[in-house]
């Protein structure tokens, strides 16, 4: 018998193990019979042979152990027949074919192949009506035909590759044994473990590939809580867990080597490195980084001499700083975890019994970010307060040195994230400390040039420092864009330390970056007059936002210092066109309003009146009615003296009015402007000298545009179309600088609009185009979409005898169509359901986009947005209540969308069917008609849908008289 249990005790002196009689472990039991553990208790569930007999263990301690006669018993119970003869052959177990799956690596065990590969009998079924595990390996296909069908491989060869895989799976258990009795044992995985399973995967095969590999990062984010994971995962053999914490120099390190391999007498590097070699797989130096100064130098000189003279031992170290001579394979740096482990790693720290409150777990989310340490010290002070708020309220207040386990005696690097991070921080010089205060100071982070105003030519070396010890992050390194950032318990900690160590220089520092903030924010502003600069505008303003809002919390903050209330003022003026481009009216309104209230707490009402007119403003593109109220308030505030502050104020009344839909009350406001502003701008030019005049400022000029165009929108809201095209005519004139760039295409598509209700179709689709054009070159994509889709509809009411103006480009095409497609999906999928007239827009647009793409060269997108949005509909349509008039259901929308993408699917057929020499096919002409016929009367999109359908057809010259009915 293969492998079997007598042939075992002889083999590896399995019985002498446990020949005193005392109950076996799983260890030792599992090498005893040759198995994995898992096969072990698999056989203590699950049995095996005839009846399944079970294989019987004992609890002693607590601990399950097993009796060796038992295993012997279960053992031959095994290899006895599991059927009588003649009786239907057995599938294998499933827990057998896993183990064997495990023993071999799911490879064959002759060849190594990794596909087609088999389970196999040594001893032919039909001779023992046996699946032992023993009796049982994995071949593939071919060394299976060339056993069973051509002999060419003998029995006795399958016996010698099973008696090789059991030494395998006995050597494992035993290296198992050897490294449970050892003193230097790795320390248990935390239980709470989770969300590192890609890095997990990484390190293991590093592990595989590697002799070298230096986990790096910062204090608390889970480096010793990866490797053990990743040593459970894919190790089995002896590891030697070396902790440095208490250490206090090479020397303890290397008695700390010689008592793992029972070193006495081995003590020269070559005799510890032979040692290593003959009995430890992987040597693990967990937190080097304590050892400070010379004696980390010397245990990296240590590491770096015993990886030249090992050639099989494995050397995994962790540390918060890099090591300068060991030559490492693979150092990777471990970072925050992903949102979501976040979320469930700090809530595992809170009982049910704190009542749920999403805004303050957020805000601890947000300061931990991702870093596990905190994440479960921030759990424990939740705990503690019994509150979400009122936790996040104390690390408001006071940032790191809350993150500990309250009520402790004494505080160690496990139960305080300050304690965790001081050990690096205590180790820098005073240049290094004040350079990581300056970056800690930027939550949105800070480019490279920016920190020689605190570090001068030292910031290379500085940085590298930081950075060596994982307290700082960059991105791209060495180019113009390079940029430092810090989590934000490493923020906390910092600024909290070194302000107290020196609070002079650190509120000097925190002045400087404030002022370099509101300068960045004009410098941006500035630089995106043209179209070709908005994409970089609104990249630098993403990155700085966080920055640019700490000017306006000190300014708030700091009521006595005018320059500050200056600067956030400023920062709100640079940032206006960024919230309206970027789609974050809300954000903007904010700001707007904060900024506003700073300047009237300074005196400052004509900023004032700005700031609240362009919250108005982006009040309107946002299309909350709530903020109205605010606004409104806000006006009773402002004593307006100057032109200017009460064109604004009558402008931001306009718009107000325009957004409660009172056309009468917009006009009215909206002429009181224009005045205000024409006799603003002629004081100006009066100032400078009437030869001046075509010089007047461009603010002058562009407040007076606004006004026109706020006043067409109010004339055509009327119905007053040839007035209204007159004052966007006249607001386009006025546009200067980098005005034109965001407005101009909101003016031209008016302009379109107002043609449009002249009946001037043609005329209507020439600005349609050209604001369609503006809006892509800014990313305005919202409006973009918007326009594409009344070009849609103007192209309808065109008839056959008109030739199609020249299409738009492929790239305005193509990114009209899928903001229409993005505004449908954020739109049908809000929860309530969203406004009637806000979904049947978003639908337009698409219908619109339809039209347009229709009868262009970009046809062919249409195929591509039609999968979108049946994979779309059809995963969400199953989730809506089915009836319409259950709230928060936009299924009659959904649906709608979902007849357009099947008439978009239709033209993709048609113009397929088109292109072949078989020529169109009257199936897809019927799939077509079909498919708008199911359009429904949302929008009149039915009757709309077969007027285009006609007409496509027509333009495409194909003969529908048969079908047109």
């Amino acid at each position: 018998m293969a492998g079997s249990v007598d042939e075992a005790k002889d083999k590896d002196g399995a019985d002498s193990e446990s020949s005193n009689g005392k109950p076996l472990t799983e260890l030792e039991a599992a090498c005893h019979l040759g198995v994995t553990v898992a096969l072990l208790y698999d056989y203590t569930q699950r049995g095996g042979g005839a009846g399944k007999r079970r294989l019987r263990g004992t609890t002693v301690g607590g601990q399950t152990r097993f009796d060796r006669a038992e295993l012997d018993g279960f053992d031959r119970h095994l290899w006895n027949p599991w059927v009588e003869k003649g009786e239907r052959r057995l599938r294998v177990p499933a827990h057998i074919e896993r183990h064997l799956a495990a023993e071999s690596g799911n490879r064959c065990q002759r060849c190594g192949r990794g596909s087609s590969v088999v389970t196999a009998h040594i001893s032919a079924w039909s001779e023992r009506r046996s699946h032992h595990h023993h009796n049982l390996l994995r071949l593939c296909s071919a060394c299976h035909a060339e056993h069973d069908r051509h002999g060419s491989v003998l029995t006795e060869e399958l016996r010698e590759l099973k008696e090789r895989a059991i030494d395998r799976t006995r050597a494992k258990l035993r290296a198992k044994m050897a490294a449970a009795a050892g003193r230097f044992n790795p320390p248990p995985l935390d239980p709470k473990f989770m969300g590192r399973d890609e890095e997990v995967e990484r390190l293991c095969r590093a592990l595989e590939d590697f002799r070298a590999v230096l986990v790096r990062g910062v204090g608390g984010v889970g480096k010793t809580q990866l490797v053990l994971k990743a040593l459970e995962d894919c190790r089995d053999e002896v590891v030697v867990w070396v902790d440095v914490e208490g250490f206090q120099g090479v020397e303890d390190v290397k008695s700390a080597l010689s008592v793992a391999l029972e070193g006495k007498g081995v003590e020269t590097p070559d005799r510890v490195a032979g040692e290593l070699d003959a009995r430890i797989a992987c040597v693990v130096l967990d937190g080097v980084e304590r050892l400070a100064g010379s004696a980390l130098d010397d245990t990296d000189d240590l590491l770096a001499g015993l990886l030249g003279r090992t050639k099989r031992t494995r050397f995994l170290v962790t540390s918060q700083v890099n090591l300068q001579r060991t030559r490492f394979d693979h150092k990777p740096l471990l970072t925050g975890l992903a949102p979501g482990p976040s979320r469930e790693l700090l809530q595992s720290s809170v009982s049910e019994e704190v009542d749920a409150d999403e805004a303050g777990q957020a805000e601890l989310l947000a300061f931990c970010e991702g870093h596990p340490l905190a994440l479960r010290l921030t759990g424990a002070l939740v705990e503690h307060i019994g509150s979400w708020a009122g936790a996040a309220e104390e690390v408001r207040q006071r940032g790191a040195r809350i993150v500990e386990i309250p009520e402790r005696s004494g505080q160690t690097r496990e139960t305080s994230l300050e304690r965790c991070l001081s050990l690096a921080y205590d180790m820098f010089e005073p240049e290094a400390k004040r350079l990581l205060y300056a970056i800690a100071s930027c939550p949105g982070g800070v480019m490279a040039y920016q920190l020689e105003r605190y570090a001068g030519m030292e910031v290379p070396r500085l940085t590298a420092v930081l950075r060596r010890w994982s307290l700082v992050q960059a991105r791209e390194v060495g180019l113009p864009s390079e940029r430092w950032y810090a989590l934000s318990p490493i923020r906390s900690f910092a600024m909290q330390r070194w302000s107290e160590e020196t609070p002079t220089e650190a509120q000097a520092v925190t002045d400087a970056l404030l002022h370099d903030f509101g300068m960045l924010a004009t410098v941006i502003a500035l630089r995106s007059d043209e179209d070709a600069d908005i994409p970089h505008m609104l990249w630098r303003f993403s990155q700085e936002w966080p920055n640019l809002q700490l000017v306006v919390d000190a300014a708030e903050a700091r009521p006595e210092d005018a320059e500050l209330g200056l600067l956030a003022t400023v920062v709100c003026a640079s940032t206006m066109k960024f919230f309206f481009v970027a789609r974050l009216p809300e954000h903007g309104v904010r700001l707007m309003t904060r900024g506003a209230r700073i300047a009237m707490r300074d005196g400052r009402f004509e900023d004032a009146s700005g700031y609240i007119a362009q919250a108005a403003s982006l009040a309107l593109r946002s299309g909350e009615r709530r903020l109205a109220g605010e606004m409104e308030a806000m006006l009773e505030g402002v004593a307006a003296e100057s032109g200017e502050a009460k064109g604004n104020l009558a402008m931001t009344r306009a718009m107000l009015a325009k957004q409660r839909g009172d056309a009468l009350v917009a006009e009215e406001h909206s002429r009181d402007a224009i005045r205000h502003y024409e006799r603003a701008r002629h004081d100006l030019t009066a100032q400078v000298g009437e030869e001046a005049e075509d010089s007047a400022p461009e603010d002058a000029d562009n407040n007076l545009s606004q006004g026109f165009h706020l006043l067409g929108d109010a004339l055509l809201a009327q119905g007053r179309a040839e007035d209204a095209q007159e004052a966007c005519e006249k607001a386009l004139a006025l546009l200067r600088g980098g005005a034109v760039a965001v407005n101009e295409g909101q003016i031209l598509h008016q302009i379109g609009n107002c043609r449009s209700r002249l009946g001037e179709h043609l005329d209507a689709i020439g600005y349609y185009g050209r604001a369609a054009v503006r809006f892509q070159a800014v990313g305005m994509r919202e409006y973009l979409a918007t326009a594409l889709g009344e070009l849609g509809y103007a192209y309808l009411e065109l008839d056959d005898a008109t030739p199609l103006p020249r299409t738009l480009p492929a790239t305005v095409l193509e990114d009209g169509i899928e903001d229409a497609v993005e505004s449908a999906v954020r739109c049908l999928s809000m929860r309530p359901a969203p406004v009637i007239k806000d979904a049947a827009q978003s639908i337009r647009r698409l219908f619109g986009g339809l039209v347009v793409l229709s009868l262009s060269e970009k046809v062919d997108k249409l195929r591509e947005v039609g999968i979108v949005l049946t994979a779309w509909t059809d995963s969400t349509l199953p989730k809506m209540p089915q009836e319409q008039d259950v709230e928060g259901s936009a299924l009659f929308e959904l649906t709608t969308v979902k007849a357009l993408a099947s008439v978009m699917l239709s033209v993709a057929a048609l113009e397929d069917g088109a292109a072949t020499p078989a020529g169109r096919c009257d199936e897809d002409l019927d799939a077509l008609w079909e498919a708008c016929g199911s359009l429904g009367p949302l929008g009149n999109l039915e009757s709309l849908g077969l007027q285009w359908a006609r007409m496509y057809l027509r333009r495409k010259g194909w003969n529908t008289e048969e079908t047109l009915v």
